[in-house]
């Protein structure tokens, strides 16, 4: 059985970019991000992943 552990709840465009909500089930953790920012430093190699993914699919240049 698989488990999710990263989900994308939310996309919302604003004046300075595109944000997205990702919640961390393990943690119990929402998570905001600016896809036209960069990666912060403190997520881990596979929210980072993540997070890359979710960029390609909403096609945001970097």
């Amino acid at each position: 059985m698989s488990s999710i552990r990263y989900e994308t709840i939310f996309q919302k465009q604003l004046a300075n970019g595109t944000v997205i909500g990702i919640m961390d089930y393990l943690e119990g953790k929402l998570i905001r991000l600016n896809l036209h920012d960069e990666e912060p430093e403190y997520l881990n190699p596979e929210l980072k992943e993540f997070f890359q993914n979710e960029r390609k699919k909403v096609h945001v240049p970097q």
